[in-house]
């Protein structure tokens, strides 16, 4: 019991470090034009999802129709700055490492010093948790096409039992930074993950 509380605690350590540096390097004014990949969001409506998967969205998210069979679900998040989309996929193709290093490899150029490029894995009972971050010249590729001159990445990718979950998040630095803490704590609060840590912690 001791070692699972443990591991619940280090997680949360652990990602609370990201939002520590976050905190640091927090824009204190935002200037120049949005990248092509902000959303107008006023007319989308809020389309099915897995409510057991995703719970109830938090504030400034929209659920919308993906754009592609490959994607399990979307997600429009706004913010003051502009709005950005979070894309999920469930077990595509070449697994976790795969994906990690063609995330990574979609970056080119140094990174912003808030979005370091670095991964960090936890396991919780049967759920393995990975978070992964990168920045830099984002040159297009799957889930976004369209290049940024300076991009961040935040991305999740869950191993439930025989389940495999990749969220990933791309936008311009101005719009992806001032919601970083509240992506991360929107993911982990899923029902995917919540329940898994909430009934480690019970048991």
């Amino acid at each position: 019991m001791q070692n699972k509380y443990l591991n619940i605690v280090f997680l949360f350590v652990t990602l609370t470090s990201f939002l520590y540096v976050y905190s640091l390097f927090k824009y204190d004014e935002v200037s120049g034009d949005f990248n092509s990949d902000s959303i107008e969001i006023d007319n989308l409506n809020n389309y099915e999802y897995d409510v057991n998967i995703f719970g109830l969205l938090p504030d400034g998210w929209i659920s919308v129709k993906p754009k592609s069979s490959m994607r399990y679900a979307e997600f429009v998040i706004n913010n003051e700055f502009g709005s950005f989309s979070l894309i999920v996929f469930k077990n595509i193709g070449g697994g976790k490492e795969k994906n990690i290093e063609r995330w990574y490899n979609q970056f080119s150029g140094e990174n912003h010093p808030s979005f370091i490029q670095e991964s960090k894995t936890l396991d919780v009972e049967d759920i393995k948790i990975t978070y992964i971050q990168t920045s830099g010249k984002f040159n297009g590729g799957m889930g976004q096409s369209n290049p940024i001159d300076m991009a961040g990445m935040v991305g999740f990718i869950i191993e439930a039992g025989l389940d495999l979950y990749f969220f990933k998040a791309v936008a311009s630095m101005e719009i992806i930074e001032p919601s970083k803490e509240d992506l991360i704590y929107g993911i982990l609060n899923f029902p995917l993950i919540k329940n898994v840590t909430t009934n480690t912690t019970e048991g």
